[in-house]
């Protein structure tokens, strides 16, 4: 909403409705605070691990904490061989080997992949894997399309999950992505949508 509401402001159609549209962007999480009960929850538990991912400190059954536990094995894993990378294959257990020495107390049903996939290709493939799926997320930004707005929030939504996720170690997430993106091209080359 924030890059539609920009984009509405710069083309200077409708300013008004840009600007509206960023006040009103801004007001509802504020409003859903007050008024939703789950959107309040989850924003005390937000505040709760806070502590914990901060300091990236274990907290078993903790959601975020251990997510940036994961991003720091990723990318210590990646950095330990920067050139050539572990081998896909081989991540899980040089992962596992990264907890065990780092968070001795920690549960196996948490010790999981990289939460990036940028990491992932990082710890598979080293810095040369990081830099060509960087490169490989970048061409749908440099795609000539007739549509550019929608086609860029799609690729920057898809991109920005991609820090924090690892959507394509799984069939299901490959087939999502791809069928996804190569269809919204489809679309956005076409004149009238």
């Amino acid at each position: 909403m924030i890059i539609a509401a920009l984009w509405l402001v710069l083309r200077k159609l409708k300013w008004q409705y840009g600007v509206l549209l960023m006040f009103l962007t801004f007001l509802l999480p504020v409003l859903a605070y007050f008024f939703i009960p789950t959107f309040q929850n989850r924003v005390k538990y937000i505040r709760y691990d806070a502590g914990y991912f901060q300091k990236a400190h274990y907290l078993p059954g903790g959601n975020d904490a251990i997510r940036v536990i994961s991003l720091k094995a990723g990318c210590s894993v990646m950095l330990q061989n920067p050139l050539k990378g572990t081998g896909f294959g081989d991540v899980p257990a040089v992962v596992n080997d990264w907890y065990r020495k780092n968070y001795p107390d920690m549960k196996e049903q948490d010790k999981v992949y990289p939460a990036s996939e940028w990491l992932m290709y990082g710890a598979g493939a080293g810095l040369p894997g990081f830099i060509v799926f960087t490169v490989c997320m970048l061409i749908p930004f440099l795609t000539r399309v007739n549509h550019w707005l929608p086609w860029w929030m799609l690729n920057a939504a898809a991109a920005f999950s991609f820090m924090f996720d690892i959507g394509l170690e799984v069939q299901f997430g490959v087939f999502i992505y791809a069928f996804t993106v190569l269809w919204w091209w489809k679309w956005m080359k076409e004149e009238k949508i």
